[in-house]
């Protein structure tokens, strides 16, 4: 399987390997609309206008690790991939994931 990592940083899996960002990162623009207050607070819902630096389907062999905010803004791209289960030093920082989550798989 070829990962491409469309993310800023590095993706460190359980094995110790690393996947070095491709050089371009996949972003979700969004616009928000303020539906309401609470307290002097405005509440706002955040709706996606553009995704930016997702390329078309590759091949069946090519899955792109994207942040889960653009993964789950295109539920019907089944390439596209998340890094889940994080692991954190001491400090609370990333170093890494012990998972992937991907779009739901729909089997009939």
């Amino acid at each position: 399987m070829k990962l491409i990592n469309l993310t800023k940083n590095p993706v460190v899996l359980p094995n110790g390997s690393i996947i070095e960002p491709c050089g371009y990162v996949s972003q979700a623009n969004f616009k928000h609309l303020k539906v309401g207050e609470v307290d002097g607070v405005p509440l706002l819902v955040a709706k996606v206008q553009t995704i930016t630096n997702i390329p078309e389907k590759e091949d069946p062999k090519t899955m792109y690790i994207v942040p889960s905010v653009v993964r789950l803004a295109m539920p019907h791209r089944m390439d596209l991939m998340s890094p889940s289960k994080l692991v954190r030093d001491k400090s609370g920082v990333i170093v890494g994931c012990n998972a992937f989550e991907v779009n739901e798989v729909h089997v009939h």
